[in-house]
């Protein structure tokens, strides 16, 4: 049996890896691909700043629990999230981040929006005394939203910057230059799908952004509830399925591993049964809370059994029954 290491070999501006299969170094990514790349930067960050402005106009928050929420993804959607990624690739040997792998996709989607969920729970508790309002819940969620969608953004940015590298010098093998052979099969695999992503593929990429800054930002409606102690904890792994829905849907897609026209139906689907289910997910409690953001009572459990009217019931029958 050969337990000898694989070492791969640069010939012909090709190289090939342990399966067989030949990356071409020569070639040239086609399409406007960087282009399109910029469009979704620009509209992300346009989205972002039309909910913190209707965040602090409409629904009077604070700028305070904006930084929070910066703060919180930073703490918790990026360095709590490479750790937990390093830890798992350390204890199984295998890459939790690599791209042509499609469980490696779902699972560094699952554990990205668990640890997301965990944080905005966390910095709601936080903010709890001071800033209770849903005004101030929904900007905090906006900060949060905006370290999330900078951090995919900035990763876009350096990857349309590598595809017009690539472009103008004539391959990747001239963009990194003299490499070991292994760094450059790495890149390689890092980089294929860009030579076979669609554009309709990008613009579909840059629907589900918007959809999971959105769905986010309106998950304040449910952290909301659970930080106020008006639905049970359970309640958030509501975030953390949509979430992860979108993460890793939008990356197997934006690999290559999901047909674009799946993925409109998906996003459909996954758009109808959010807004829905928080209509109905506790409707003594939430009521119409879509429809009346802007009302901090709407939350208010209005059923006869809260405990708010069985209270009104007793006082009631208490003085029915001194007379």
């Amino acid at each position: 049996m050969d337990n000898s290491e694989f070492v791969p070999v640069i010939q012909d501006g090709k190289i090939a890896d342990e399966s067989g299969h030949v990356y071409d170094l020569t070639r040239t990514i086609p399409g406007n691909i960087p282009g399109i790349m910029m469009v979704v930067i620009i509209l992300s960050l346009v989205v972002v700043v039309f909910l913190l402005v209707q965040g602090i106009r409409r629904y009077k928050g604070h700028f305070v629990p904006f930084i929070v929420g910066i703060l919180g993804y930073a703490y918790f959607g990026f360095i709590m999230n490479t750790l937990l990624m390093a830890l798992l690739s350390a204890i199984t040997r295998q890459s939790v981040t690599d791209t042509t792998s499609t469980p490696a996709l779902v699972v560094s989607g699952f554990i990205m929006s668990s640890v997301t969920a965990l944080g905005m729970y966390v910095c709601g508790r936080l903010m709890k005394k001071k800033y209770a309002s849903f005004g101030d819940m929904y900007v905090m969620l906006d900060g949060y939203a905006l370290g999330m969608i900078g951090n995919s953004l900035l990763t876009m940015y350096m990857e349309s910057v590598i595809v017009q590298s690539i472009n103008n010098k004539g391959g990747l093998e001239k963009v990194l230059g003299d490499v070991e052979a292994k760094t450059m099969l790495s890149y390689a695999k890092n980089y294929e799908y860009l030579y076979n992503i669609k554009e309709s593929s990008l613009y579909i990429s840059a629907i589900f952004n918007l959809v999971l800054v959105t769905v986010v930002v309106y998950g304040a409606v449910v952290v909301y509830a659970v930080v106020d102690n008006r639905l049970r904890a359970a309640y958030i792994w509501l975030v953390i399925g949509v979430c992860s829905i979108a993460a890793i849907i939008n990356s197997l897609m934006s690999y290559g591993f999901v047909d674009p026209r799946i993925g409109i139906v998906i996003i459909l689907i996954m758009g109808f049964i959010y807004i829905r289910y928080l209509m109905i997910i506790d409707k003594a409690k939430l009521g119409h809370l879509l429809k009346h953001l802007t009302d901090d009572n709407v939350l208010e459990d209005t059923s006869p059994f809260s405990r708010k009217n069985m209270e009104k019931a007793n006082k009631k029958n208490r003085k029915l029954g001194k007379k």
